[in-house]
């Protein structure tokens, strides 16, 4: 998040031309555990970027069921941005109906971007990350009452795993050589 703050806000923000475009710009943290503190928020994000720790590390910032709280939590031009690329992460984006895609800064694919508005969308994800996202690689984490600990989220996610019949991500890589 900080290469699109520095590429994309703080060099027109010390662009003079530019400096009245973002003088209405409010930025507003939140405090506290996200899980939670999100049911206390009664209003509507237009921008939602999303910095939590890697997916594989801690989910619990990545299942389907948090990223649908912030769902409820956008308007239809709203994006949510994050560094990740996580195939769980763009599958559960996919499987809420967002618009899914990929960020760039200087050629170089950096994250996902999402919204419920296509427009919104300068980069969709190809045919690749489409079918990785059908391959087991594309299950979800999930946390039903937001309350899961890091390895019952993983724990819950590699039993799922182990019992699909989805394509192993092995697999899918043999195929597309």
């Amino acid at each position: 998040l900080h290469n699109i703050y520095y590429s994309y806000i703080s060099n027109k923000i010390n662009n003079a031309e530019n400096t009245n475009k973002y003088s209405d710009t409010k930025i507003t943290f939140h405090v506290g555990e996200a899980r939670k503190k999100i049911q206390d928020i009664n209003k509507y994000f237009d921008v939602i970027f999303l910095d939590g720790f890697s997916p594989q590390k801690d989910p619990r910032l990545w299942t389907i069921d948090f990223l649908n709280l912030l769902k409820q939590k956008m308007k239809n031009n709203s994006v949510l941005v994050s560094y990740s690329k996580s195939t769980p992460f763009r599958s559960a984006l996919l499987q809420l109906g967002f618009c899914v895609g990929k960020t760039f800064i200087d050629n170089i694919d950096m994250g996902t971007i999402a919204s419920f508005n296509n427009e919104c969308i300068k980069n969709k994800l190809n045919d690749y990350d489409l079918k990785l996202i059908s391959t087991r690689s594309g299950i979800v984490y999930k946390d039903k009452n937001l309350s899961g600990s890091v390895s019952s989220i993983i724990n819950m996610r590699n039993d799922e795993i182990k019992n699909s019949d989805r394509m192993s991500h092995t697999q899918f890589l043999k195929e597309m050589l």
